[in-house]
């Protein structure tokens, strides 16, 4: 199985951090490719969309790089053969710790008791370590609108009774994997476990140690996120009103966005008048432009008149007896008594010529 990693960071991101990614033990065929100058949900999509289009690649090992991972997560994660299975971690919070993976039905709630060893079906985690094959990828895309990124945010009404307020992109995607028949792990052994950088890395150890304290805090956390997403999405009449409130905000941010295309399109409208009257200025022009002067061509230009009229000597003695008495008349008059008897012939040629011309009948 060949596998395409990817790892999301922002552009500040603990060295520990970026080693261990860097470090993350690869098969030959594997490929490791970091973003880290965009968004988390842009990079991710721009890495899924990169894995959708290489079809060399078999498998999508998506990592954050703000954790610490044993150097062969990657083959422990591929060694399992499973459609989806993530490594455990912790989000990135201290009080309380509460586990990425969460359990049972709709509203879901933290993974409290987290094994030690062995694998354990989820409802979702997070992007932070997943592995997930081509096919799941390719059966979540076919549920979804073509234009939809595969690992974006948007609703899930048919969980949460018609609500269609956005969900978070790893949430989205395990829900939508699930209803297309693919089952979501977590490996728990400590092992396969990242350590998430946050005012500490926070690990199965740590856990450990201030679960006891933390307990009743995490339990009355969560029961207070339990309860908001039973009202967000449960729909009764208090968080029905609630909702109301939320979908003006998103009317009142879909009305200013209306606004602005409005301004737009009246400045697009202005500009294509001025662009009509433009072509209708041109469009006169046209019509009120003189004809065209006509060009001749070879065919139809005058033939010179004399053409063919031209003398030709029989030797060389009687070019130079011609060139002798050139400028003198036919019977040897002198030159100023020729040029007199020529002139009425050239005019009466020349005005021939130009009539021609005009009449366009000259040959």
């Amino acid at each position: 199985m060949r596998v395409f990693v990817g790892g999301v960071s922002s552009e500040y991101a603990h060295g520990g951090c970026v080693e261990s990614f860097l470090t993350i033990r690869l098969r030959p065929g594997d490929e490791r490719k970091y973003q880290w100058r965009t968004r988390g949900d842009i990079a991710r999509t721009e890495l899924c969309d990169e894995f959708m289009r290489r079809k060399e690649f078999d498998a999508f090992f998506l990592v954050d790089v703000d954790m610490l991972f044993d150097h062969d997560i990657l083959e422990r994660m591929r060694s399992h053969d499973l459609d989806i299975v993530s490594g455990h971690y912790f989000r990135r919070r201290f009080n309380p710790m509460i586990s990425i993976a969460e359990v049972g039905e709709w509203p879901y709630e933290p993974l409290y008791d987290i094994p030690d060893d062995g694998l354990i079906e989820v409802s979702t985690s997070g992007f932070g370590c997943l592995l997930i094959k081509r096919n799941v990828l390719e059966a979540v895309q076919k549920t979804m609108d073509p234009k939809e990124p595969i690992l974006g945010m948007g609703p899930l009404p048919e969980m949460t009774n018609g609500d269609r307020g956005p969900f978070g992109a790893d949430f989205v995607f395990s829900a939508r994997a699930r209803q297309s028949g693919y089952k979501h792990w977590v490996d728990c052994n400590p092992v396969a476990e990242a350590r998430h950088a946050a005012t500490v890395f926070l690990d199965r150890k740590l856990y450990k140690k201030v679960r006891g304290w933390q307990v009743e805090k995490a339990a009355d956390h969560w029961k207070k996120i339990w309860q908001l997403n039973l009202e967000v999405h449960g729909m009764d009449a208090k968080t029905a009103d609630a909702r109301v409130k939320q979908l003006q905000l998103i009317r009142k941010g879909f009305a200013d966005s209306l606004r602005d295309f409005e301004d737009q399109a009246a400045n697009l409208r202005t500009r294509i008048s001025i662009v009509d009257g433009q072509i209708a200025e041109r469009e006169i022009d046209i019509q009120t432009a003189p004809p065209e002067p006509k060009t001749l061509t070879a065919e139809d230009s005058p033939k010179p008149l004399l053409l063919g009229k031209l003398p030709v000597f029989n030797s060389e003695k009687e070019a130079k007896a011609a060139l002798a008495n050139r400028g003198k008349g036919p019977e040897g008059e002198s030159e100023e008594e020729g040029q007199r008897l020529r002139e009425p012939v050239a005019k009466k040629l020349a005005q021939d010529f130009l009539g021609a011309l005009k009449d366009g009948s000259a040959s």
